[in-house]
């Protein structure tokens, strides 16, 4: 899960983030919840850099990119199933082009044209990100790498010089707090008829303050609205052909492997990242895990396309 600083919107007076309406009360905004914590740009900043300038030590290594992701450094719940399938319903292959949207390490990337042969565009902010990203492109055939361009910037001030065939956004929508904003940027990246596919935690029918503090402070989280909240979200931007699939079970499922990876290599990463580093993940990872089964939280897929 990857934050994206820049998309923390300041109000006028107070500097602190303005949620999208869909991650208010419902008497604000589309969503029936609680608004998530009020945190500062500076707050959401610091957040990124203190969780994701740095996502290749040993537990990542171990736990998240070998055992659930047989090698590839994903850093999303949903892995190369996922990917296959938002592939095949955009329609990727050689002749198409496709944009991440906070791509982080851009294994996204790599693996999407790899496997399809698609021009990949990948857009982060966060430099430690990008500079793993590009350290994954140096190791490509250059066939390979050549297809894959990476951009730094912010995803809320980015403006391509192309239409996209697709849009992809993968585990990142949860950690922005302008949601319209995201969706302007996705909308007008496309060309017509292009497709925006989109894998997302989202808020529960269950969730309650305690998970929110705890989704803030543990992954940066500030954005939690529920299906709808987000069905409305792409209707207004202009979006036709909506789709929303629950994939929660996704979720309880790679949640279970890295619980149990992380058990069955307990004394090595003990030994490396310590006992509290090693009770930090575990606990973590029961809490998702509960959440996940409970419903606190979902796993969603959103598909929708911009008109022809």
């Amino acid at each position: 899960m990857r934050s994206q600083e820049e998309a923390a919107v300041r109000t006028r007076d107070t500097g602190e983030i303005a949620p999208s309406r869909a991650a208010r009360p419902a008497s604000e905004g589309a969503a029936a919840q609680d608004a998530p914590p009020a945190v500062t740009a500076r707050q959401l900043l610091e957040k990124n850099h203190e969780l994701y300038d740095d996502t290749s030590g040993p537990i990542w290594e171990t736990v998240v990119y070998r055992e659930l992701h047989g090698g590839w450094d994903f850093i999303n719940l949903g892995g190369r199933a996922l990917l296959d399938r938002m592939a095949g319903r955009a329609g990727l292959g050689p002749e198409k082009a496709a944009a991440e949207l906070c791509c982080g390490r851009a294994a996204t990337c790599r693996y999407l044209a790899q496997r399809f042969g698609c021009r990949m565009t990948g857009v982060e902010l966060n430099a430690g990100q990008l500079a793993q990203a590009r350290s994954g492109l140096a190791q490509l055939p250059d066939q390979v790498a050549r297809r894959i361009h990476l951009v730094q910037s912010d995803i809320l001030g980015w403006r391509p010089d192309r239409a996209y065939d697709a849009a992809i956004s993968i585990d990142s929508l949860m950690l922005i707090a302008d949601l319209e904003g995201f969706f302007k940027v996705a909308y007008d990246c496309l060309g017509p008829g292009g497709h925006l596919l989109v894998a997302v935690i989202l808020g529960g029918p269950e969730i309650d303050e305690r998970y929110r503090r705890f989704l803030w402070e543990a992954d940066g989280m500030v954005s939690l609205p529920q299906p709808e909240g987000y069905r409305q979200l792409l209707k207004e931007r202009g979006f036709e052909r909506i789709d929303l699939r629950d994939m929660t079970s996704t979720a309880v499922d790679s949640s279970a492997k890295m619980l149990e990876a992380l058990g069955a290599h307990e004394q090595d990463i003990i030994k490396t990242c310590g006992q509290s580093g090693y009770d930090g993940w575990a606990q973590a990872g029961r809490i998702y895990l509960q959440a996940f089964e409970k419903g606190k939280l979902g796993y969603w897929l959103l598909h929708a396309r911009r008109p022809r």
